[in-house]
């Protein structure tokens, strides 16, 4: 009967971490072959999940990068529709403080009569005051307005001194005192129909 004939053991070198061979005991030669095999399938597979971190972080950063560029341009629209809305606000204003000007310098003329042309940008039309609720300009203020022109600059208006005219317009008396004519400030059209001169100031 043979006997069974078995692999002997060989002193084989150690593979250390670090690639260094190191003096080993005697170990069963197929066990070694297992060990260091199963080793380089641990290191093939650190290096595997190495890189795949490395394109997962990489692909991150892309994404992060990628994000901040789209706020970029998203901060800067807004930035841009806010000034846009910001100059049409302004524009708005602009123009409605035009409107109100218009109205005070026609309701200063129609109070006042002829004045020069040269003259006009001597008129404080900023002295005139405007309801806030009605857009009406408020005739007491015109009336002090003209009177104050009237009293810096006489040679302002092309026929100096009061006239008074032959009939009254609009159907208004030809003459109203101060007095009465401020009584009818609850009621301006009434009031807007006499003009400076039909004014008898200071009664």
């Amino acid at each position: 009967m043979s006997e069974a004939i078995t692999q002997p053991a060989v002193e084989t070198p150690v593979v250390s971490d670090d690639g260094k061979e190191t003096p080993p005991d005697k170990v069963d030669y197929a066990k070694f072959r297992e060990l260091l095999d199963e080793k380089k399938k641990v290191q093939a597979r650190e290096r595997e999940l190495a890189a795949k971190l490395s394109e997962y972080e990489k692909a991150q950063k892309d994404k992060e990068e990628e994000l901040a560029r789209k706020r970029g341009d998203f901060d800067t629209i807004l930035k841009t529709r806010e000034e846009r809305i910001k100059e049409l606000e302004a524009d708005a204003e602009a123009n409605k403080r035009h409107k109100q000007d218009v109205k005070k310098l026609s309701a200063f003329l129609k109070s006042a009569g002829d004045v020069e042309e040269k003259w006009m940008g001597l008129i404080q039309i900023g002295d005139i005051a405007v309801n806030p609720d009605t857009g009406e300009v408020d005739q007491m203020s015109v009336s002090k307005a003209v009177d104050s022109f009237k009293k810096t600059w006489p040679e302002a208006f092309k026929k100096p001194g009061v006239r008074i005219p032959t009939e009254a317009p609009n159907g208004a008396p030809d003459m109203i005192t101060e007095s009465a004519w401020k009584k009818l400030a609850s009621n301006p059209k009434e009031m807007n129909k006499y003009r400076y001169g039909q004014i008898i100031w200071g009664q």
